[in-house]
């Protein structure tokens, strides 16, 4: 692992690749993002199908869905969401900052396992911290925003060539209040509706969750296991 020199120093930005580049190399994330649409549009389908919020009720994540026996829904959650704007917003960001984690990882078969693992494993960070901070609620809660939120944390840290930032970078100041700044920016879009029609407290915004997962990917990161590795341009 390479790191900057000091904290709080500032590091030289790396060479923008194409787009081309990006998706060549970057194809694992394509993997990833097919998966989660097709499980999300089977969820929706089912949505305005009639079937009513049957697959949030199967899929959604919450402490009373552990108690009663849902033991899947930490995972199955990651990959469903509550409507196409959910779906939409989510995919944005996953296109965004998938590919520049992904380069990390290779472009092989490991590469893919490596992160997969990486997504799932900051997506279930997110899934406990929101389960530690509500530990009782029988809200189901679905997206895979906690995990979308574990590679910005990881992307905070990504330095040129596959190195290493310090946590305590400029770099990462800046990520981290860019996450803050987003975060209260969605809150204000799905709060302000349902207070301005009286529905408060009907649905909103996991922020604890997309809290765990930033500081998961930030970690994680820098972990032996999803070390850098060369990478063919």
């Amino acid at each position: 692992m390479t790191d900057a020199p000091g904290p709080w120093s500032e590091e030289p930005p790396p060479r923008r690749l194409t787009p081309g580049e990006l998706w060549k190399l970057a194809w694992p994330n394509a993997v990833v993002t097919v998966a989660i649409l097709l499980v999300a549009v089977w969820q929706i389908g089912r949505f305005l199908s009639g079937d009513g919020n049957i697959g949030i009720d199967w899929g959604g994540l919450s402490a009373a869905a552990l108690a009663q026996g849902r033991w899947w829904t930490p995972i199955t959650s990651m990959f469903m969401h509550a409507g196409i704007a959910h779906l939409i917003f989510n995919m944005i960001a996953l296109a965004q900052m998938g590919p520049i984690v992904a380069l990390r990882f290779g472009r092989d078969g490991r590469a893919l396992a490596t992160y997969l693992a990486f997504y799932l494993l900051c997506g279930l960070i997110g899934d406990a911290v929101y389960l530690a901070i509500h530990p009782t609620s029988a809200v189901p809660m679905i997206g895979a925003s906690g995990a979308i939120f574990g590679l910005w944390g990881a992307m905070a840290r990504l330095g040129p060539n596959g190195s290493l930032v310090p946590i305590f970078s400029r770099q990462v100041g800046r990520e981290t209040r860019s996450a803050v700044v987003s975060n209260l920016v969605i809150m204000a879009i799905v709060l302000l509706p349902a207070l301005l029609s009286g529905q408060f407290g009907m649905g909103g915004i996991a922020w604890e969750a997309h809290l765990g997962g930033y500081l998961a990917g930030l970690l994680l990161i820098g972990l032996p296991v999803f070390r850098a590795r060369p990478i063919d341009l």
